[in-house]
C-alpha cells in the first residue's frame, strides 16, 4: 500500500491531541484538599494503615480538622508558620502533617534518631517558632526557644474541636513543607516546597 502524508486533522489529532499534557487540577491545588476530596466522597474507605491500626479518609480528615483548629489557637499556625515535627511513624505522625498542613503551616520532619547537634542546627537554622513532638522525645530534644507541643497534651482537647474542614486560605504558593538534605560540604542545606508542586506530583 502507498504511503501518503497526514492531513492537517490526522497531524494535529497525532501531534496535539493524544498528546495533550494538559491536566486539570482544579482551582484547589494544596495537598490537604486531596484528603479532602477523598474523605468528602469515600468517607470509609481505608486511606492509612500502620502497625495493625488503620484510618479511614473521614476520620483522618476529622482527626486533622481537630488538630488544625488547636495549632492554630494554641500556637499561632497560619501560612508561612514553619513547625518542627519530631514524631515516630504512626498513624498520629500522619494526622499530625495534614493537621499542620490544613492550618496552613509548613512541617520541617525530623527524626528522633538524627544526632542532637544536627536537629539543633536545623531547629535553629530554620527558625521554626513551634515544635510538634510526643512526650517520649522530649528528653533527647535540645535547647527550643520557641514553643514545644506534645500530641499527648493536645489529644485530650481534640474532641472538643469542630471537625469540620477550617474555613483558612492556603494557597497554592504557600509553604507546605521543609527538608534538609545531607549538603556537599556537610553542612545541612534547606530545601523549600511549596504547595503547588508537590500537589502536581500527587494529585
Amino acid at each position: 500500500m502507498p504511503r501518503r502524508a497526514l492531513s492537517q486533522e490526522e497531524r494535529q489529532l497525532v501531534l496535539f491531541t493524544w498528546n495533550s499534557r494538559t491536566a486539570d487540577y482544579g482551582t484547589e491545588r494544596c495537598l490537604h484538599h486531596l484528603v479532602e476530596r477523598q474523605a468528602a466522597a469515600r468517607p470509609d474507605a481505608p486511606a492509612v494503615r500502620c502497625a495493625g491500626e488503620g484510618l479511614t479518609y473521614g476520620q483522618l480528615n476529622r482527626r486533622a480538622n481537630q488538630l488544625a483548629r488547636l495549632l492554630v489557637h494554641r500556637a499561632g499556625v497560619r501560612p508561612g508558620v514553619l513547625v518542627a515535627l519530631c514524631v515516630h511513624r504512626s498513624l498520629d505522625m500522619v494526622v499530625a502533617i495534614l493537621g499542620i498542613l490544613k492550618a496552613g503551616g509548613a512541617f520541617l520532619p525530623i527524626s528522633a534518631t538524627y544526632p542532637r547537634e544536627r536537629v539543633d542546627f536545623m531547629l535553629k537554622d530554620s527558625a521554626a517558632p513551634v515544635l510538634l513532638t510526643q512526650q517520649q522525645h522530649r528528653a533527647g530534644l535540645p535547647e527550643f526557644a520557641g514553643l514545644t507541643l506534645t500530641l499527648e497534651e493536645l489529644s485530650a482537647q481534640l474532641d472538643k474541636q469542630d471537625a469540620s474542614n477550617p474555613d483558612l486560605q492556603v494557597a497554592p504558593s504557600d509553604l507546605a513543607y521543609v527538608i534538609y538534605t545531607s549538603g556537599s560540604t556537610g553542612t545541612p542545606k534547606a530545601v523549600l516546597l511549596e504547595h503547588g508542586g508537590t500537589y502536581n506530583t500527587a494529585a
